[in-house]
Parts: structure tokens; sequence; C-alpha cells
């Protein structure tokens, strides 16, 4: 007669320094970084993303008993780094205005901040913004889990004003005032003709810009932008963007994560007023909330 042998656990990870007496592991340092990255997380949602690769290469299956192992270890890790004053707790400033209907928010504090070693500062999500903000994160953790390296709008947003700021000092300097980065994961959406000389007329600001939601790419060089759209932009709106992304070649793909089909049909209407390259270029494809429900089985 034959056994099923009993999934054994992954060998544990190196312990960290302690932090308020609570010794925290490498992979709860990676989980408060990808908090900081995305802004906000739920238990499910990582459940359904990393966490499902995480058990695939662990044990190999999918079955009830891998799950609830690694489901209890996501608990202790989150636990953890609650204790450990990394985490907002379930009654802190973001989870209290949270809507009811979602599972309690892993929020980074300021000195989560601080012990995840990341140069994004410390900010709540808002509110009125909260839905997108997690529906990025599905996202941007479900290519994770497939392999994509993803740069998120924190940190491109983090650059661009590190950018600014750059420019803002060389025009107090009178210095040629820096230009759009040629490598930048961003676009400038008009022409930068304020970087050509210093002094009072060069631009501090500079050009307005675009930061998908989303950057993601592959080992083998490609990068792609990801946007999600929750609600229906305006066509003037969604207009400017597909002219920014029409403009340049920094993206193979344009994929557009959508609810719903009328929101899915605007934006390929507004890429395909754009021409046949850009339309190409552009995937829309079905966006379905996974944040707030239970595990993946």
């Amino acid at each position: 007669m034959t056994t099923t042998p009993t999934p054994e656990r992954a060998k544990a990870p190196r312990k960290k320094r302690a932090e308020k007496g609570v010794r925290i592991t490498e992979r709860d340092i990676l989980l408060l970084q990808r908090a900081c990255r995305y802004g906000a997380l739920t238990i499910p949602m990582l459940q359904h993303t990393v966490a499902r690769r995480e058990v695939l290469d662990m044990f190999g299956n999918l079955t009830g008993e891998t799950v609830a192992l690694h489901r209890s270890t996501i608990h202790e890790q989150v636990h953890r780094l609650v204790r450990a004053g990394a985490l907002e707790t379930s009654d802190g400033p973001s989870n209290v205005i949270r809507p009811r209907n979602l599972p309690a928010l892993l929020v980074p504090t300021r000195g989560g901040y601080d012990l995840a070693g990341t140069e994004l500062t410390y900010k709540r999500p808002a509110l009125a913004t909260l839905l997108h903000t997690l529906s990025v994160a599905q996202m941007g953790l479900r290519h994770e889990a497939d392999d994509w390296e993803v740069v998120t709008d924190r940190q491109v947003r983090s650059d661009i004003q590190q950018w600014r700021s750059e420019r803002e000092r060389a025009r107090r300097a009178k210095e040629p005032v820096p230009q759009v980065p040629q490598d930048a994961d961003w676009i400038a959406t008009e022409t930068d003709n304020g970087s050509l000389r210093g002094g009072a007329l060069s631009g501090a600001r500079g050009p307005r810009t675009h930061a998908p939601d989303l950057i993601i790419k592959n080992a083998a060089g490609e990068r792609n932008a990801v946007e999600v759209e929750l609600t229906a932009k305006t066509v003037a709106d969604l207009r400017e963007v597909m002219k920014a992304f029409a403009s340049t070649g920094k993206y193979r793909r344009v994929i557009y994560y959508c609810p719903t089909r009328s929101i899915a049909a605007r934006v390929a209407n507004a890429a395909n007023e754009r021409g046949t390259e850009l339309a190409e270029r552009v995937t829309v494809r079905k966006f379905t909330p996974l944040y707030g429900t239970g595990c993946f089985l």
C-alpha cells in the first residue's frame, strides 16, 4: 500500500534583527517591502497571487493541506509585523476608514518604511482611491507571481518627483536643466522645451508626465505598461493618455484591465482613434477584484 507523503514546510528563512522584541525574518521583510511599494495589501490578495506561486514552488501542487500550511504562514508573518509596529493594527487609521466589506488592510507604518529600507516615504492610502490602490496591487502581485519585474506607480512617481527637484535645484543655480531621462519608465506628454537653458525661463517643473499604474519587465528586456481602469475616463482624458502612449516606443504593449465591457470598449475605441500601430499594442483584459475574497482553492 502506498501513502501520500505529508508536505514538509520550507526551510525556515534566516532571522533578522528583533523589532520591539519580535524576531523578523527575511520573508517578513519581503512582505513589508511589497506593502510599501503598493501602499496597501490584503491577506486574500496575497493568497490569490504570490502565495499561490509559493505553494506551487514549495509543494508542487495546490491541495487543501498545502494551502492551509502556507495560509497559516502568511497570518504569522502579518502578526509578527503588526507586533513589531511595522504594519497598522486592525484599529489603525487606515483600517478605521476602510469600507466594512473589505478585510483588514496591510498598511505600513512610518516605522515599517524605515524597517523595509525603502526610499519611498510614509503615506496612508486615501479612501477616495483605495479600491484603485488595491486593484493595482492585485495586478502587480499577479505579474510578480508570473516572474515579471514590477515597478509600481508609487516608485515611478517618486522618480518623477526626484527629477523635478533636480530641475528646480539647477534652475536656482542657473545651470542647464536635466531633460527627461531616456531610460525613465515614465513618459512626458509634451515637448520638454525648458531644458535647453538654465535660469528663470528653464521651466523648473518640466513637461507634464504620465506614470502608468504599473511597469512590468521580463528577463528578455521586454517592458510593458499596465493600467487598471476601474471607472470610465472622459473621452478627452483617454485621448490624452493614448496620445502619450502613441508617442513613445518605451512599451512593447499597453495592457488595460477593465471590470466592465463598457469601460473596455471605451479604452479600445480611444486606442483605435490613434491609429493601427497603437491599437495593435493595446490589449484590454477583464479585471476581477480578488482582494476581498477568500482563499484561492
